[in-house]
């Protein structure tokens, strides 16, 4: 048989044909995604609320003694960011050191940097650069700290050095207070809720007047923000008000909602509480602590089938909130089921193994099921864990158990 070679490189030129188009639809797709993803992050970018924190400028025996513009301008960075860690930005706020920005964004790709293509586009879009920057500076015997916010307003700090130890420390003395007084002048919102979470709520109350009276993009929030802090404080129909004034400007505000639904729940209104925490999932549907507390007012309303449909819900969106367990325990032992009332409550158990109250929820149904031994045993866990079982006394097994430790024979 003869080897036709004509034929032979035909089809050979055919395969090749036939896999440079395979590549072409495998490839085309990939660089089209690759395009995708690598514009995206360009611009959101271009529209973030972005600061570059620059090399704080300094005279140079500051330098000779190891304290550069770099190491200074991290200290700043650290200081914001200790704020941010436990505040919030709503409008997306970030603060980049100016070496951390210069090694993401001049990443080359098609031989154009990310750094220009996004300074193209904020330029052509007429978007300023912003940054955070300073100068330190020694005059007489205190360390001196000027900062300036894109070039406006500039915040000129001082420290006595007699009174601190090192310049090191007074130049940590220095960025910590220029770092609150940056974040209250662009995003002040931070700032209340760091002096929310820091339990600093005269000055969170302060900041939060201030945002509204200024009719800031966050007032409805600082409204919310406002309102829970006197919810904190008992002060419910006050808080209930602000809520109100947080739905006026922004009438989807799913929290605020759920913030007044709350405090109904709290206050025996359970049937009102329902309401609100009904408009709270139609605005936020994967709003979790309404759907839990919906559970918890049918519960209260003697609805237990009801209570654990809404639970089951909870735990639908989040397979971890262990608390729905807790309270779904208790529907099923109204419904006289202690069989699901007993699983119930140890999948809360699984979850949050240290938690004492999920043991002393177990020992209660282990009680209401005759096991009385096993009861006691859960006792003694959630004890062990700090549960004061004394605040319990009046009820079952609880008031049995202490009776037996004060007469051990009986």
């Amino acid at each position: 048989m003869k080897l036709n070679i004509h034929a032979l490189i035909g089809k050979i030129e055919k395969l090749e044909n036939w896999l440079s188009k395979l590549f072409f639809i495998i490839a085309k797709p990939i660089a089209i995604f690759s395009v995708i993803f690598t514009i995206i992050p360009i611009a959101k970018s271009v529209f973030d609320q972005r600061y570059i924190i620059e090399p704080l400028k300094m005279p140079m025996y500051f330098e000779e003694s190891g304290m550069t513009g770099d190491l200074a301008s991290l200290e700043l960075s650290d200081q914001l960011n200790i704020i941010m860690s436990k505040g919030w930005s709503l409008s997306g706020l970030e603060l980049v050191e100016r070496s951390k920005q210069e090694i993401v964004e001049d990443v080359v790709i098609f031989d154009i940097s990310l750094n220009s293509v996004k300074a193209l586009f904020r330029y052509s879009l007429g978007i300023e650069n912003k940054s955070i920057s300073g100068t330190l500076f020694k005059s007489g015997e205190a360390l001196f700290l000027s900062i300036s916010v894109s070039g406006e307003n500039t915040i000129t700090l001082s420290k006595n050095l007699k009174e601190i130890e090192s310049e090191y420390s007074a130049l940590t003395n220095l960025t910590s207070e220029a770092a609150l007084l940056i974040l209250h002048k662009i995003d002040p919102f931070v700032l209340a809720s760091y002096y929310w979470s820091t339990e600093e709520t005269t000055k969170s109350i302060e900041l939060a007047k201030e945002i509204i009276h200024k009719k800031g993009k966050d007032s409805a929030n600082a409204f919310l923000l406002w309102g829970e802090i006197l919810n904190q404080q008992g002060e419910y129909n006050l808080a209930i008000e602000k809520f109100q004034e947080s739905l006026k400007i922004k009438p989807t505000m799913s929290l605020a909602y759920n913030a007044i639904g709350n405090i109904h729940l709290n206050t025996g209104e359970y049937s009102a509480s329902i309401e609100y925490f009904r408009d709270a999932v139609k605005y936020r549907s994967n709003l979790t602590d309404a759907w839990f507390q919906w559970g918890a007012a049918l519960y209260f309303l003697d609805d237990y089938k009801g209570a654990i449909r809404k639970f089951n819900h909870t735990l639908s969106l989040d397979r971890n909130y262990h608390a729905a367990y807790n309270e779904m325990s208790y529907a099923y032992a109204n419904l006289k089921d202690m069989k699901k009332a007993e699983e119930a409550v140890m999948e809360a158990i699984t979850l949050a193994p240290d938690n004492p109250l999920y043991h002393g929820t177990l020992a209660e149904h282990l009680w209401s099921n005759n096991k009385r031994i096993q009861a006691f045993k859960a006792i003694e866990k959630a004890a062990a864990l700090g549960l004061q079982i004394e605040q319990y006394q009046a009820l079952e097994p609880y008031s049995t158990y202490l009776a037996k430790q004060e007469n051990p024979i009986n």
